[in-house]
């Protein structure tokens, strides 16, 4: 397991990174720390890696470290919240970010914490220490609306010509496209998995999350209701996209995390759910296993998870579940992913005021009465997210699960 990166000036090849750039701090540390973790995808595949990092000064302290690429189809819902629905690394890393928040809170009602401390005018909740910076850091462009003009560039030239002046007839407001189909339409919602011939999913693309985190912050419902404020993203470094293509990718990401937030669209929000659109900037330093360094045109199956400070070994997961399970082991609860919803409603129930221990998931994430109307100032109808695609339908109540499951 790596080390605690709360001083990166102990880093390994420290005269490659300026370390007063809060970005390279990140990066480094991210590399670092993954190249420690001696995780590897199977030969001839691909992964992307994304990870959470506080910074203050020349002080960097990751929070998670995540690798992914891949969800489950509609019909393989975890009912439980026992098993990722979505694998991709960006989802991952602000799962494990959440899960470091939640064990943190804990953590300081016995020792004070270097990031965290209790919020001045509401005792109860906590609040990030003062010029503190939320960065995310992604091996590669998000899949969806950040993604697509970067994707056709990559396609032969008569193809990427001809989809880039195809008309479409508008999609409705309460849809999403599929994964890359019509990828010359700009300014949608995708849903993945990106290849046509795959099953459906219900889960949306990584662009579109990004987007709802900077409205409604990356701690969730659950962590909403421990903290005084919306954790935001400040910055998101992004790696593998050439000189000569930054400039559209960096339109392409304001379009997809901030402008298609038309603010005349949203509906009334709370006052400290304010859209805030993140930083965007690129990195030369290249992931090991990325598309362009292996060369490869498969992705692995398989989802590395680290959560600093945990007492939790890294996990290694494949179809949402612990890799090397038995189907016995699976339902057991000490066998279920660190980042799974149960996982985390159990770690909530920590630091949680509340004594009532009939409370349910979706109970909890009720008490985040703010964030909820954040989401619905989004998703409601005739709001720019009026198209998400929900999981927790009737037929796969997984938001009701209890504590006990």
């Amino acid at each position: 397991m790596p080390p605690d990166f709360d001083v990166c000036a102990a880093m390994t090849s420290v005269n490659k990174w300026n370390l007063l750039d809060p970005e390279a701090l990140v990066v480094a540390a991210t590399l670092d720390a993954f190249s420690k973790l001696r995780f590897r995808p199977a030969d001839g595949t691909f992964t992307v890696l994304a990870s959470f990092a506080l910074v203050r000064g020349v002080e960097c302290k990751l929070l998670s470290v995540c690798t992914g690429t891949k969800c489950l189809p509609l019909e393989r819902l975890p009912a439980a919240g026992d098993a990722l629905h979505d694998s991709h690394a960006e989802v991952l890393a602000r799962r494990g970010a959440l899960r470091w928040c939640l064990e943190e809170i804990a953590r300081s009602e016995v020792t004070p914490s270097r990031w965290i401390v209790r919020a001045d005018n509401n005792n109860a909740k906590w609040t990030l220490q003062p010029d503190t910076q939320l960065i995310m850091y992604i091996s590669m462009l998000p899949c969806g609306d950040a993604s697509m003009r970067h994707l056709a560039s990559q396609q032969d030239p008569t193809v990427a010509a001809r989809m880039s002046t195809a008309e479409f007839v508008p999609l409705p407001l309460d849809s999403a496209s599929r994964g890359r189909v019509d990828y010359a339409r700009l300014g949608v919602l995708r849903t993945k998995p990106g290849r046509v011939d795959a099953p459906p999913t219900a889960c949306m693309s990584c662009s579109d999350k990004i987007a709802l985190w900077t409205v409604c912050g990356i701690q969730g419902a659950l962590g909403a209701s421990l903290l005084a404020q919306p954790l935001r993203i400040d910055r998101i470094i992004i790696g593998d996209v050439p000189q000569e293509h930054r400039a559209a990718a960096a339109e392409d990401c304001h379009r997809a995390f901030a402008s298609r937030l038309d603010r005349d669209r949203i509906g009334p929000l709370p006052a400290a759910y304010e859209p805030r659109a993140p930083r965007v900037a690129f990195t030369d330093a290249q992931f090991m296993f990325s598309r362009t360094a292996t060369g490869a045109t498969s992705s692995s199956h398989e989802s590395l998870c680290w959560v600093a400070d945990s007492t939790t070994k890294p996990e290694v997961l494949v179809d949402g579940i612990r890799r090397g399970l038995t189907p016995r082991q699976r339902v057991q609860l000490r066998t279920q992913p660190l980042l799974s919803k149960a996982a985390l409603f159990r770690t909530w129930l920590s630091p949680h005021p509340s004594s009532d221990s009939s409370v349910t998931y979706v109970e909890a994430k009720r008490f985040a009465g703010e964030y909820q109307q954040a989401k619905d100032a989004l998703r409601g109808a005739g709001r720019p997210f009026t198209g998400w695609q929900r999981s927790n339908t009737a037929d796969h109540p997984l938001e009701l699960f209890s504590q006990d499951q």
